[in-house]
């Protein structure tokens, strides 16, 4: 995780993935997360989505815009990690047909909660 205002968490993580890189190797899921992505003020934004866009695209991993205070993106980040989860056991244990299935129930399960959650905040009342 990087904060759009500070120019310096984002070019922190070329440090962190080889930290990664070296001590859990190739076998992890890696997202990154922008966090305070609600702030659009060009003289508070450090880091443009044009240098997050390069960055990805040179390193292969997404990066997501979050916002820890209004919870923008959060949910749709973990249900993206969680699914990319579930295909990879799934490629690993691709002969076995039960793993895979009780695997794409959990996968709906989820999909349903996140269907049931937004539904509820637009019929929840405004404060």
């Amino acid at each position: 995780m990087f904060d759009v205002t500070n120019k310096e968490s984002f070019q922190n993580i070329s440090s962190w993935l080889e930290e990664i890189d070296k001590n859990v190797g190739e076998e992890v899921n890696i997202m990154i997360f922008a966090n305070k992505s609600d702030i659009t003020s060009a003289d508070e934004v450090q880091v443009t989505d044009e240098e997050m866009n390069e960055f990805s695209k040179l390193k292969g991993i997404p990066i997501i815009k979050t916002s820890a205070r209004t919870g923008e993106g959060v949910d749709d980040s973990f249900l993206d990690m969680t699914k990319q989860l579930i295909v990879r056991k799934s490629q690993a244990g691709s002969s076995n047909d039960e793993r895979k299935r009780n695997m794409g129930l959990a996968f709906k399960k989820l999909q349903l909660g996140k269907d049931q959650a937004a539904a509820t905040q637009a019929h929840s009342p405004m404060m």
